[in-house]
């Protein structure tokens, strides 16, 4: 799996070496990238995520204000993956590392 990541990751790099030259074109690739991702990270917790109750999540993550995302789950539930995709780096490293 790494030499498939490494070579898909040189063959990309040689074509934005060839194609993205101009300023413009780089500040459009930023954003196609970045549209990419965000809609990724959105329809993956959207159909790949589940609802879990409050009261089943450790203490820790419970006791932090607003870290945990509803998104599309009932009132005192939670969604796990949307919780850990779509919100700050360091708030998932946290939620993740940090509970027991």
């Amino acid at each position: 799996a790494g030499a498939a990541f490494n070579g898909t990751n040189v063959i990309i790099t040689r074509w934005r070496m060839r194609n993205v030259t101009t300023p413009r074109r780089k500040v459009l690739e930023a954003l196609a990238v970045s549209a990419l991702a965000s809609t990724v990270l959105f329809w993956g917790a959207q159909l790949g995520g589940r609802c879990r109750s409050v009261d089943s999540l450790p203490f820790d993550a419970v006791a932090a204000d607003g870290g945990l995302l509803r998104f599309t789950c009932a009132e005192g539930e939670v969604h796990v993956l949307a919780t850990l995709s779509l919100q700050e780096l360091d708030e998932s490293v946290r939620l993740l590392f940090h509970s027991p």
